[in-house]
């Protein structure tokens, strides 16, 4: 299969990129500097693909809401440039990594739009959804839950599991908006780079599925899978909740299993040991 992927320098991306079955296709990754118009009309005239895998993204959750037309910008005006450059080179199927962290699961009644980032995201579905259904290229929308694991790095307090990993390791308190009795669903990142290359091997598809360990979990007992892996009792500063955090969050996977012939395979304790171990190597 011929693969282009942009967002090749983050933590998806990385992971993707350091993967033996992944690599074995024909992969394009690209960066954002590198995603410019007249770079990947370069791009696209050179070679037909498979599959476009988006993963670029200059928005953060919690930054979004504080430059929001660049943010707009960058992301929603330069996504749909790329997907209709795409289309009229054929591409036989886009895959865009949208975010049930943000929205909510596709079961929901209606998406929890609570940030400017969960709107672009939102709004790239929809395009995609909308403007390319009569079109010969397949459009699959992929609602991610909380990816953790091996190359998550921790930056502008990102992801909860390096969050908690450098203010223990800082001796510093844990900030947990809430009581931290909200739950939400993390999946390890070797589970979700195992889900793609299913989806690779299975061929272009369509369709919008929720993507995600399927079991949800608190704060708080992520605070004690660490006081038990760093044996140690965890200092916690519990904070009044955010409006723009989601209180509760289910994945059903049920349906993504189902059309991928893929489940999960690593539980959160396991994975969060995996990650400090990481973390650890990498340290020295």
């Amino acid at each position: 299969m011929k693969i282009l992927l942009t967002g090749k320098d983050g933590f998806i991306g990385k992971s993707l990129l350091k993967d033996k079955d992944f690599l074995s296709h024909d992969i394009t990754a690209i960066d954002k500097e590198q995603s410019q118009l007249d770079d990947l009309k370069n791009i696209f005239n050179n070679q037909k693909f498979n599959f476009l895998i988006h993963l670029a993204s200059t928005m953060t959750p919690n930054k979004s809401n504080s430059n929001i037309l660049d943010d707009l910008e960058n992301d929603i005006f330069h996504a749909i440039k790329l997907f209709d450059l795409a289309i009229k080179k054929k591409t036989e199927c886009i895959i865009f990594i949208s975010s049930a962290g943000a929205l909510g699961s596709y079961g929901d009644e209606k998406p929890s739009i609570k940030s400017v980032y969960a709107l672009s995201k939102f709004f790239i579905e929809n395009f995609l959804k909308l403007n390319y259904q009569n079109s010969d290229t397949k459009i699959l929308n992929l609602r991610l839950s909380n990816l953790y694991g091996p190359e998550q790095i921790f930056k502008n307090n990102q992801g909860v599991i390096p969050n908690f990993y450098h203010h223990i390791c800082s001796d510093r308190p844990i900030d947990v908006w809430g009581d931290g009795n909200s739950k939400k669903d993390y999946l390890f990142i070797e589970d979700f780079v195992n889900l793609m290359n299913r989806i690779i091997e299975q061929g272009p598809s369509s369709g919008s599925f929720d993507v995600g360990s399927g079991v949800s979990c608190s704060l708080n007992q992520i605070i004690d899978i660490f006081s038990e892996i760093f044996s140690k009792k965890i200092n916690v500063n519990y904070m009044n909740q955010l409006a723009s955090d989601r209180i509760d969050m289910t994945i059903d996977i049920f349906a993504t299993s189902k059309e991928f012939n893929w489940k999960p395979l690593v539980n959160l304790k396991e994975g969060i040991h995996f990650y400090t171990e990481w973390v650890k190597l990498h340290e020295k």
